[in-house]
């Protein structure tokens, strides 16, 4: 397994990894479902390039054999780190 810092190019792929986690049918084969709790989606796009794009802040990505497995998001706030999004792909 390989951990990395997410880029601009992981984008799309972190959005379908996060969606696909936590919402949806697909959500149900994991353990991060939140699809009897919440409608809609998770996040977007948009929301994931901001956070790429944030210089106090980071989304490691983790990838097996090539593939998008997981993820986490990391931010500084002051003294304090903020783990958010953790992600792993429901079918693992």
């Amino acid at each position: 397994m390989k951990i990395r810092k997410a880029t601009g190019a992981d984008v799309a792929a972190l959005n379908k990894l996060v969606n696909s986690a936590y919402r949806g049918d697909s959500s149900r084969q994991g353990w991060t479902t939140e699809a009897d709790l919440l409608d809609g989606i998770r996040t977007s796009e948009a929301a994931l390039q901001a956070m790429v794009e944030n210089s106090e802040a980071a989304i490691l990505v983790a990838e097996e054999d090539s593939e998008m497995a997981g993820c986490v998001y990391l931010e500084k706030k002051g003294r304090v780190l903020y783990l958010g999004m953790l992600t792993v792909a429901p079918t693992m």
